[in-house]
């Protein structure tokens, strides 16, 4: 979707881009996800969604990047180093009416340099406003509220990069089986430019995407 689900995140996904949206999902679920990037660099994430009562929803994710053993010296035969982060978390989502609902998010985070260790924990909250037939949402979070400790032993903690985001979505018959939906976002990290985000996909029922195009734009 090119980085616009903030107003559709309507799978487990939605414990990083709304944990508002998890109060859609009424069965369970597990989402497992391997990306290989350029340089070896490899992302995996797994998460599972569990309905605790009708618009009430857990979500448990995991989630790490890892570089694999390189040389950052001059030296050949230095030893090699690595870099690895990863994060757990826990989101809730919970509806209030048909249109309205809620979500909050905790993780604890780490990243590991060389020898050297940093340790965190953040927040993240989202709120999804929709019209009874869900033609319509509104979706806004933020993402990332709190700090992590410095590499070097006795440094400061710092502030993660806190993430706002606003998005738009309009569904064609979301009544149907197979419909398609347009999603459009709003997403300002604290301390860089505006990103503006525009997707859309075929979905299949209330979370199944087997079709997308998308783009994202910065502004």
């Amino acid at each position: 979707m090119g980085g616009a689900f903030t107003a559709i995140a309507d799978d487990i996904s939605a414990a990083y881009w709304n944990s508002a949206g998890l109060a859609q999902l009424q069965t369970g679920e597990i989402n497992l996800l391997h990306v290989s990037y350029f340089e070896s660099i490899d992302y995996e994430f797994i998460g599972g969604a569990i309905p605790l009562a009708p618009g009430s929803t857990l979500g448990l994710t995991a989630a790490l990047d890892s570089v694999p053993s390189f040389n950052s010296t001059g030296n050949p035969t230095a030893t090699p180093g690595s870099a690895m982060d990863w994060a757990l978390g826990v989101a809730f989502g919970q509806s209030f009416g048909e249109n309205f609902s809620l979500g909050l998010g905790a993780k604890f985070v780490n990243s590991s340099l060389l020898n050297y260790d940093a340790t965190g924990e953040a927040l993240d909250a989202g709120m999804l406003l929709y019209t009874s037939d869900r033609e319509f949402t509104l979706g806004l979070s933020v993402q990332n509220i709190g700090q992590i400790s410095n590499f070097s032993q006795n440094g400061s903690a710092e502030e993660l990069p806190t993430t706002y985001r606003a998005g738009l979505a309009y569904r064609f018959d979301p009544e149907k089986p197979t419909h398609f939906v347009l999603g459009a976002d709003l997403e300002k990290p604290v301390d860089e430019d505006p990103i503006f985000h525009l997707g859309g996909g075929s979905l299949v029922g209330a979370s199944r995407d087997f079709s997308c195009i998308s783009r994202g734009v910065q502004l």
